[in-house]
């Protein structure tokens, strides 16, 4: 197969390398991680991918792609579909991170904006308001480990009359949001990360020759030969014994054809 069949199949635009349509082709794979392209694909294949930035051009060239397809989720109908039965189905649904994203998208067309670089590290948060259920028992400030290279529109959350921000950071925005009614909650960051899930990620990329930057606020004295400091584990404990309980558990009927 071709370069420019593929191009045909998908009814793909071609934004730059023309010439080079006629490449054959043997390989292919799919990935937003492109540690795991550097680790598990073949050089001289196409690469599809959702994400658009430098990294993935950067993999290309070191793979000697054929190609690059950038491309919509191809499961995003079933996600909405689930997304939709959530409504009438569960009492609160809780996202993370990029499902937090599509959520957000999905629920309020908050758009998904590209960082110009990826945020990786521990950072500072605030609590903007200590009474509501889901941030009871967090200090006024607490770090929460972020890994992603896109964000939400923090202009088309605050815009959004049923969204309200629970937690923020001066330094990479938005943690935690959710609507009036508790019914969708999103996480923006990674809460559920363990001590060394950073450290596995940067060390990963190093050894595939990305040359990450180091975790922010993460090694001791910014040195990775250092064991990390599980900084967040109490507040991780906190949100989700709070989601379970308040948004759950209490609210739940006997009868669930009862949820609306």
């Amino acid at each position: 197969m071709t370069v420019r069949e593929i191009q045909n199949i998908l009814s793909a635009e071609v934004v730059c390398g023309g010439d080079c349509l006629d490449r054959e082709v043997n390989d292919a794979c799919g990935s937003d991680m492109m540690s795991d392209v550097l680790a598990f694909v073949k050089q001289q294949a196409v690469l599809l991918t959702g994400l658009v930035n430098p990294q993935v051009i950067r993999t290309a060239e070191m793979m000697d792609m054929k190609c690059v397809v950038f491309e919509q989720v191809e499961y995003w109908e079933e996600l909405t579909n689930i997304m939709e039965w959530t409504k009438t189905n569960v009492t609160s649904t809780f996202h993370i991170c990029w499902g937090a994203q599509a959520g957000l998208y999905y629920h309020f067309g908050v758009r998904k904006i590209i960082l110009p670089k990826k945020v990786s590290g521990i950072y500072r948060h605030r609590v903007n308001n200590r009474k509501v259920q889901l941030v009871r028992g967090f200090d006024d400030v607490f770090l929460a480990p972020h890994s992603r290279n896109t964000e939400s529109s923090p202009e088309d959350i605050r815009t959004h009359e049923e969204l309200v921000v629970l937690a923020e950071s001066d330094e990479v925005g938005d943690l935690i949001v959710m609507t009036k009614d508790g019914k969708q909650i999103f996480v923006l960051g990674h809460l559920e990360y363990d001590r060394l899930t950073l450290d596995k990620e940067y060390k990963r990329d190093m050894a595939k020759g990305l040359n990450p930057e180091k975790p922010y606020n993460y090694y001791p004295d910014d040195n990775p030969d250092n064991r990390p400091l599980l900084t967040w584990r109490a507040t991780s404990d906190c949100l989700y014994s709070n989601w379970l309980n308040y948004y759950v558990y209490q609210t739940t009927p006997y009868d669930l054809t009862k949820i609306r």
